[in-house]
């Protein structure tokens, strides 16, 4: 997520907090450490201002994110179904048919009506 919310240029640590609200500051600063030591993002400080922005290596994984998120629109409805352990053990081109042009949206739907 973080790779993802330094897609658009540099961000300050306070920047990414809006985008990763969920996640607390302990958890965000060991992912940015941890990003900056494999080599993905970069950390930068300049009087009083701390920056992160992508390296090449980093900017590097946006395109095969990108394919792992088009394939999780393509399956969504199999993956809630899995999660909500609907799913049969190996599904069938009939029970896949219906699914393949099912709308991202509508399952995030389900997956917001489910949590609450």
């Amino acid at each position: 997520m973080v790779i993802r919310c330094l897609e658009g240029g540099p961000r300050r640590f306070s920047e990414l907090r809006v985008p990763l609200r969920g996640v607390t500051a302990k958890v965000l600063t060991r992912s940015l450490r941890k990003l900056a030591a494999d080599g993905l993002i970069r950390r930068s400080a300049q009087a009083r201002r701390v920056e992160y922005e992508l390296t090449p290596l980093g900017r590097s994984l946006l395109g095969p994110m990108e394919v792992a998120c088009a394939w999780a629109r393509e399956h969504w409805e199999e993956l809630l179904d899995a999660r909500e352990g609907g799913a049969a053990a190996e599904p069938t081109p009939d029970t896949l048919r219906g699914r393949r042009t099912a709308a991202p949206e509508r399952g995030v739907a389900r997956l917001v009506n489910h949590q609450s």
